[in-house]
């Protein structure tokens, strides 16, 4: 997907164009932040922000694998999550594809039989896929199928 430099000011544009010139020859070029974004969502990487709030666990997000619950590593939280991991989450993100080409922003709502569960947190174009990707917290996140209204109509 591409690389995060972090480096003193001074160096920024030495170091940006040893890079372009030795990319080059593979085609390198730049891209904005809305195409970073767009990629980031087609590759499942969550987006601090967005995805994840000081609100959401790693369990709920999906990224459970990153704390050491089987080891006897100490961490902050490590008690919330263990109890959370027995008793299971009552919210989860999920992602969703849109096959109809609409815009979604966020906060739009997902659905369950007729109840609204959650809604969404991050949308983007996925241009490799030709859908429009998004993400959402629900609630019960075993209860079943879900859609997601836009415009009056309803995306399964």
């Amino acid at each position: 997907m591409g690389w995060e430099l972090h480096m003193p000011r001074k160096a920024c544009v030495p170091v940006y164009r040893a890079v372009m010139e030795a990319g080059a020859k593979h085609g390198i070029g730049n891209a904005g932040y809305r195409a970073i974004d767009s990629l980031s969502i087609e590759k499942g990487y969550r987006h601090w922000h967005a995805d994840l709030r000081p609100d959401d666990t790693p369990l709920e997000a999906g990224l459970g694998f990153t704390c050491k619950l089987k080891s006897s590593t100490p961490f902050l939280g490590r008690e919330a999550l263990e109890k959370q991991k027995t008793e299971g989450v009552q919210k989860r993100l999920v992602g969703f594809t849109i096959d109809e080409k609409v815009p979604l922003f966020g906060l739009e709502a997902v659905w369950r039989n007729g109840v609204a569960v959650g809604h969404i947190r991050r949308a983007d174009f996925g241009f490799a896929i030709n859908k429009t990707i998004a993400y959402g917290y629900i609630r019960n996140p075993d209860g079943g199928p879900l859609a997601v209204k836009f415009e009056g109509a309803d995306q399964e």
